[in-house]
């Protein structure tokens, strides 16, 4: 399981040391963010933990679980312990969340995991742990891997899904923790269909600091500028001009 958590920690380290949010929390909306949902109903919160989407004929439930609950719903869904999702000496390696779907249409729905990315003004983009990633953490030609990747799949959200009418599912989206310092974030959710009609939502979230304030980078004090000499235009101080804030990448 060393060699999993290894292998995806590398998958979005950088090289520079930032100071990252120990978890991440829904929250209602982003701080000046254009989106819309013109029609359609926006996430209901619950707690900063739980939120609930109805973008069509069908709900969404999402629960970001923290390592206990994760590690309970993996030995409850396996049947034995096996938890290799962990933070390694105390930095979160991934964020883990419990993803409800229920069909209330008449039609067949369809949705792919992989269409569900975690965003953030970094920015990064990164796509939730498929099959294709978790083998390439564990060891080849191992009848141990062969069966933790069969285990893998009852829990985890990997490829497609189809659900007839009142038809569920419950399993786990896991999602490599950003490796850049970032204020805000989303989960950008495409191409959730239900006959011939395609949904997309977005769910806001934001970074929660788990670190001491001791430990939080201390704020940076611009040095003092010599008076301007109003004889020698090269000395006269600079005009700082603050460039507008760009919105979130599409």
């Amino acid at each position: 399981m060393g060699l999993l958590l290894l292998a995806m920690a590398g998958l979005s380290a950088c090289g520079g040391a930032v100071v990252l949010p120990g978890r991440l929390v829904f929250v209602p909306q982003l701080p000046d963010d254009a989106t819309k949902w013109n029609d359609q109903v926006p996430p209901v919160l619950s707690s900063p933990t739980t939120v609930s989407i109805r973008p069509g004929p069908f709900t969404v439930t999402m629960v970001l679980l923290d390592d206990a609950e994760r590690t309970a719903f993996l030995t409850k869904a396996l049947g034995r312990k096996a938890d290799p999702f962990g933070p390694v000496a105390g930095s979160p390696q991934f964020v883990t969340v419990r993803m409800d779907v229920r069909n209330e249409s008449k039609e067949e729905m369809t949705f792919n995991p992989q269409q569900i990315i975690l965003v953030t003004d970094s920015p990064d983009y990164i796509e939730p742990l498929d099959a294709t990633r978790l083998h390439e953490g564990l060891p080849n030609d191992s009848e141990a891997a062969d069966a933790f990747l069969t285990d893998m799949h009852r829990a985890l959200y990997d490829t497609s899904v189809m659900l007839r009418q009142g038809e569920s599912v419950s399993r786990l989206l896991v999602i490599p923790f950003p490796r850049h310092s970032f204020k805000h974030a989303r989960l950008e959710c495409a191409l959730f269909m239900v006959g011939r009609r395609t949904f997309s939502f977005d769910v806001p979230l934001a970074p929660v600091f788990d670190t001491p304030t001791s430990e939080a980078p201390a704020p940076v004090t611009p040095a003092p500028e010599a008076p301007a000499d109003p004889a020698d235009p090269a000395k006269q101080s600079r005009r700082t001009i603050e460039e507008p804030r760009s919105g979130n990448p599409a």
